[in-house]
């Protein structure tokens, strides 16, 4: 009996020098609940201090107190690879203005899936720029309602639902939507003064939270 016990512990001993130890993710906390997190887990540091970043080589979120944030670019995100470090939003995300290093390390902002009834993508957007949507006008679906450009709707700032109708000709505007690919950007069918995707709002909420890099009290 003492010889199995005695096999049992050396067989344990082995199992723990040699097994990998293995990391678990955790999750990040909202920004409602970050104070809070930040001064259970940093103690005595500020709120700019802590972070909940995504680690690109471990492939988990780790959490630290020991570097003081700073700005990423508007279409970047920070990370952490070795240390950390920014990159480009992905191909189906967008940031269109600085972000607090600690605050996320995904860009905040989905693209327009541009997938309802009728609709296509028109454009890809940027890193900094939602997607633009279109009816698919070849197959007979017409805007309800219709934007200002007929090429590429956005759907943050306009109606982009479509309905089908066959029998409804289809107009010079939106036949030349079908024949050339252009961007929104450079859309002949806008008027000069530029139009902007309307962020002002969580912007500057985003900027009264982090202003100043609050203390924690």
């Amino acid at each position: 009996m003492k010889s199995i016990d005695s096999a049992v512990l050396i067989l344990n001993q082995i199992l723990i020098s040699c097994c990998p130890v293995y990391l678990y993710d955790i999750k990040c906390p909202d920004l409602t609940e970050r104070r809070l997190r930040a001064k259970g887990f940093c103690g005595s540091h500020t709120l700019d201090h802590y972070a909940c970043l995504y680690d690109v080589n471990a492939f988990i979120r780790v959490e630290s107190c020991d570097v003081e944030a700073d700005y990423s670019s508007p279409g970047e995100k920070y990370v952490i690879s070795g240390a950390r470090t920014t990159v480009a939003c992905s191909l189906d995300t967008y940031q269109p203005f600085a972000l607090w290093a600690n605050i996320s390390s995904r860009c905040l902002y989905n693209k327009s899936k541009c997938n309802e009834d009728g609709q296509i993508p028109s454009s890809n957007g940027s890193v900094i720029v939602d997607r633009s949507c279109q009816c698919d006008f070849k197959n007979g679906f017409h805007f309800v309602t219709k934007p200002r450009d007929p090429c590429n709707c956005l759907p943050l700032e306009e109606d982009c639902s479509c309905y089908f109708d066959p029998f409804n000709d289809i107009s010079i505007a939106e036949y030349l939507c079908t024949t050339v690919t252009t961007d929104h950007n450079d859309s002949p069918f806008l008027s000069n003064t530029e139009s902007t995707v309307k962020y002002t709002e969580l912007a500057i909420s985003h900027n009264k939270l982090d202003k100043g890099k609050q203390k924690l009290n």
